[in-house]
């Protein structure tokens, strides 16, 4: 099992409309084939590098390029995600 974390910082002005945010990116990226467990969450240390993250679960490396690469995240990312953030990280891990 593969876990895909995103930590990111959100820009002022998509901050407020955060309950959107969530909504617009589980119904987005849940619809990509091999995603599991996913989930936005918010960071409970006020002093957190990063304020807020995306994670979600896959059964192994070749389902996670295969969303990489699906035309739906690719438009999300760069159409959505990228335009309403400061600063993100993105890692990946096999879970043992």
């Amino acid at each position: 099992m593969i876990k895909h974390i995103v930590l990111f910082n959100l820009k002022a002005s998509t901050i407020k409309q955060f309950d959107q945010f969530v909504k617009t990116t589980k119904e987005t990226l849940s619809k990509i084939p091999g995603v599991q467990n996913l989930s936005v969450g918010l960071s409970i240390k006020p002093d957190a590098r990063y304020n807020y993250s995306i994670t979600m679960d896959f059964d192994n490396e070749r389902l996670l390029k295969e969303y990489r690469e699906h035309p739906i995240h690719v438009k999300y990312r760069d159409e959505y995600f990228k335009p309403n953030i400061e600063e993100y990280i993105s890692l990946d891990y096999e879970l043992i």
